[in-house]
């Protein structure tokens, strides 16, 4: 008998909305960036310039004004397409507004591949609802002249390209980008990790969760919140015992709330925990 999982996930009804998986039946041809820019001023903007616009770019997105930031990176790659960073500020803006294959073509870009190809590729912007670690930005303290495809930029490119992958409903290639991002840039591999297991229970993808969960906290099991969600997408395999009415979890379930509780006994998921494990048939 299924597990009836209401009583765990009532709390985060409130916090997230269902992730958006794009219907492939409505999608549009991914467009290359020369095209959508095809149609912009062709007068080149000074490095100055850019790096303004970035700046400015950059706080659109932070405050959600997507379209803002798409209009003023979309000149700056029309003026200079051979820089980096704003292809991915124009990815991130792309992302924002579900312009997931517009995204996808940015992205591939900055890492120096075919945009019209079916290379790979994943994608997140540095917002969630869960307070997750943000993902590192390269546009933050950086030159817009500089257009070199170190680890951070070709990471945080790959781990977008995840995001988008996970939004349009295709997990397998998400765990390959992300798996590139973390190979990729290992000083970051965490954060990377850390955001892919949020965004798979978002998605509501119990087994990529695990997965996600088990791989970062490999890399540093000091994250307390892993472990939540870890037990979250294990109790998608929860049963009750038609006996005793009692929850039976799945192996590591426990295990994992426990530790959760261990290291954060007054934490944002505490009560849900201890909520699941009361309701739980002991172990034989």
């Amino acid at each position: 008998m299924k597990f009836n999982l209401l009583f765990a996930l009532a709390a985060f009804a409130m916090l997230v909305p269902p992730a958006c998986a794009q219907d492939a039946s409505n999608s549009t041809p991914a467009s290359s960036p020369a095209a959508s820019n095809a149609t912009l001023p062709t007068a080149k903007l000074t490095i100055n310039q850019i790096n303004a616009d970035l700046a400015a770019a950059r706080a659109a997105n932070k405050a959600g004004r997507f379209a803002d930031a798409e209009a003023l990176m979309l000149q700056a790659t029309a003026s200079k397409p051979e820089l980096l960073y704003p292809w991915v500020v124009l990815g991130q803006a792309q992302l924002g507004l579900k312009q997931y294959d517009q995204a996808q073509a940015s992205f591939k870009t900055v890492l120096g591949l075919d945009p019209s190809s079916r290379t790979q590729a994943s994608g997140f912007y540095d917002t969630n609802r869960f307070g997750a670690i943000a993902a590192p930005s390269v546009t933050g303290n950086s030159d817009a002249g500089r257009s070199e495809r170190t680890p951070e930029v070709q990471g945080i490119a790959w781990s977008n390209l995840g995001e988008i992958y996970i939004r349009s409903n295709k997990p397998a290639d998400a765990q390959s980008a992300f798996d590139r991002a973390a190979r990729i840039d290992q000083k970051n591999a965490v954060l990377y990790r850390n955001n892919e297991t949020i965004l798979f229970f978002q998605a509501g993808d119990a087994a990529a969760e695990v997965d996600a969960a088990d791989k970062a906290i490999a890399l540093d099991p000091t994250h307390a919140r892993l472990y939540y969600f870890k037990g979250q997408g294990l109790l998608e395999q929860a049963t009750v015992d038609p006996a005793t009415q009692k929850v039976v979890l799945p192996p590591g379930c426990a295990e994992a709330y426990r530790k959760y509780l261990e290291m954060r006994p007054s934490g944002q998921f505490a009560n849900d925990a201890r909520t699941i494990l009361a309701a739980a048939q002991p172990p034989h």
